[in-house]
């Protein structure tokens, strides 16, 4: 019934809106990259965002997003090992479960552990990524105090029939081969991209947990990863428009012992997905609407044996999740300075597996959210509401408001919002056992940023110069945490409530001159991240894992055929328990090289690009316990295709 209620009133506000469309209004042109433009990026424009193009990505092509993201943005990853280990996005000061991740603004995060492993997202797999610092919970949804991290798929029409492959060689045994390839015309675009990627991952590191700190070698880290994606793209006529994905992806890796453990381990995990969507875009006058659905289907088993050499398993757990999502956006440009957007999603959601106490459990959700967008002269202004309904607890109404005003147009603007936030309890929170809580309450709070970009376009040598400061604040009241329940195992409760703020500074500098080019970015972040309580012993300390300090460099210098690419990020200490009572993690740096050379052919431009990651050899740990790699060597040999008619 309230299915029903929520699509009959979603009709009915599209057809009154379609009606007030056929009033006589004065025609005028809509820019087609307004019109393409999702309602997240087109009522964003207050946030504070950082955007990763093709050119960025194109240098870590054999790399997973969690590499891509850590090397050159402002994004703090918590890694718990080397390649395909599970890596988590954390944003100011937040959680994993605090970012969301989607893919072409579908949600990726796991609707039973409320988190996105981007050790599982291949970069070269990924046209474009937006990091919307803050995202507000009246565009995105649930769980954006952090922020949202979009990956992007993009048709490419300029470019023409293409191909290129690529094979990779490094330390531990890491072999990978991957391609890509796209295929059309000005109506029609297929793009096709995979990857193979196994490594042994067999690193040594010191056992500062043994006595006498023996020099260790990983043991039981073997990695398997390999998926497909596939990208359709047609333009029916200059009104209609019609797009589909489908992504097929598995990871198998198996899970190495901590620090401190004697003997091998014999824990294995197996993740796979598959994902895919429909959407079609149509124009008509000063409107456009957008339908999409899509359907993601993950699957997650984890094995142990008490000893390698069992026949059988002492744990084996198997869990499928699978998530319908459909989506209609509804868009009225109203006149140059009034743009209205008004759309409804529904979800259904489906799990079932050995920890859960029934054989399958589903929820539903959906939302109503309306937007409005107001140019004058310097001023653009955006509000924002969603209403969220959910089968057993609905979130407070959402709402957010935001201005960017240009202080001196093409040189100085100002950007500002204020938004609410919340994030609904995953499946595990609500229905694992034991420790589960049906009654769980969501996390709600609110978060506000101000920040100035300084953006020039000097000259024809220097083409870009620009320089974004951004102070931020955040409350997340409710905080979904586990903890000991006092009968041997943890629960899920509502626990402190959790206070943030701090500054976000990034750099980005393009000079060209002859056959020399050089692109640079820096960002340096600093997070105040802890728990109000009345527990004396954590309040106000700051919040297990999160660095006071992060900075992040990368540099690409070109000079005609030949690359060096350099990366820098340092990580202050980190504390281990909230309590600060435990061990302190230090600060490390990382510096990562690389040199590439490529050859021009009439239609072949081959490239053989070698890699040094850890240049330094530094020990460090990002997680307790678990050792990270020290330097590798990689060698990387491509070639690239065009023109292919």
């Amino acid at each position: 019934m309230k299915r029903n209620l929520f699509i009959l009133t979603f009709l009915l506000l599209s057809f009154f809106l379609r009606g007030n469309c056929q009033q006589p209004v004065k025609e005028y042109e809509i820019k087609e990259v307004s019109v393409v433009r999702s309602r997240n990026d087109y009522f964003s424009t207050d946030h504070h965002s950082t955007i990763l193009d093709s050119s960025i990505i194109h240098d870590y092509q054999s790399e997973n997003i969690d590499k891509l993201l850590s090397a050159v943005s402002p994004v703090y990853i918590v890694s718990y090992g080397t390649s395909g280990a599970v890596a988590t996005s954390r944003l100011r000061g937040t959680t994993g479960n605090h970012t969301s991740v989607t893919w072409n603004g579908f949600p990726l995060n796991s609707i039973t552990l409320g988190q996105a492993d981007l050790s599982f997202a291949p970069a070269q797999f990924i046209d474009k990524v937006k990091i919307t610092h803050g995202a507000s919970g009246s565009l995105y949804g649930s769980g954006t105090f952090g922020g949202n991290i979009d990956l992007k798929n993009n048709a490419e029409w300029k470019r023409e029939n293409n191909l290129s492959i690529f094979t990779e060689y490094g330390s531990w045994e890491s072999k990978k081969v991957g391609f890509k390839g796209g295929i059309g015309n000005n109506k029609f675009k297929y793009k096709i991209k995979g990857l193979y990627h196994d490594a042994v991952n067999d690193y040594e590191f010191v056992d500062y947990q043994k006595f006498g700190n023996p020099a260790e070698k990983r043991k039981n880290n073997e990695l398997l990863n390999y998926g497909l994606m596939q990208n359709l793209y047609w333009k029916l006529n200059k009104r209609n428009k019609f797009e589909a994905g489908l992504w097929y992806q598995v990871k198998e890796k198996n899970i190495p012992e901590i620090m401190g453990v004697y003997g091998e381990g014999t824990a294995r995990q197996k993740d796979s997905t598959l994902r895919g969507y429909l959407q079609y875009t149509r124009l008509q006058g000063q409107s456009s609407i957008k339908i999409k659905t899509g359907y993601f289907k993950d699957f997650q088993l984890y094995t142990e044996k008490n000893n390698p050499t069992d026949d059988s398993y002492s744990i084996y757990s198997p869990i499928n999740a699978d998530r319908w999502i459909s989506n209609l956006n509804y868009r009225n440009y109203v006149n140059h300075h009034l743009t209205l957007d008004i759309g409804g999603q529904y979800s259904l959601l489906k799990a079932n597996g050995n920890a859960y106490d029934k054989e399958v459990i589903k929820e539903y959700r959906a939302s109503i959210t309306g937007a409005l967008q107001f140019k004058y002269n310097r001023i653009t202004s955006n509000v924002s509401l969603r209403q969220q309904f959910n089968t057993f607890t609905n979130p407070k109404p959402q709402v957010s408001v935001g201005l960017n005003y240009k202080l001196i147009p093409d040189l100085l603007a100002l950007k500002g919002n204020f938004s609410t936030k919340y994030r609904l309890p995953t499946f595990n929170d609500k229905y694992w056992q034991p420790g589960g809580n049906k009654n769980i309450k969501p996390e709600h709070g609110y978060s506000g940023e101000s920040g100035l970009i300084f953006k020039v376009h000097p000259n024809n040598l220097i083409h870009l110069f620009s320089i974004e400061s951004t102070a931020y604040t955040s409350r997340i009241k409710n905080l979904i945490q586990w903890i000991p329940s006092g009968s041997g195992y943890w629960e899920s409760t509502n626990q402190e409530d959790v206070q943030s703020y701090g500054f976000e500074n990034s750099v980005k500098f393009i000079l060209k001159t002859g056959s020399f080019q050089a692109n640079i970015l820096g960002n340096y972040n600093y997070s105040r991240s802890y728990n109000i309580s009345d527990n004396k012993h954590i309040d106000n300390k700051q919040l297990m894992y999160i660095p006071y300090n992060t900075v992040s460099s990368y540099g690409n210098f070109q000079y005609r055929s030949y690359s060096l690419g350099v990366n820098w990020s340092y990580t202050s200490k980190r504390f281990n328990t909230n309590d600060h009572q435990d061990y302190m993690l230090d600060p490390y740096h990382i510096f990562n090289l690389q040199v590439s050379k490529r050859f021009h052919f009439k239609h072949f431009k081959p490239k053989i690009q070698f890699k040094i990651k850890n240049l330094f050899d530094h020990e460090y740990q990002v997680v307790k316990n678990y050792p990270m790699p020290g330097r590798a060597y990689y060698i990387n040999i491509s070639i690239q295709i065009e023109n292919l008619n």
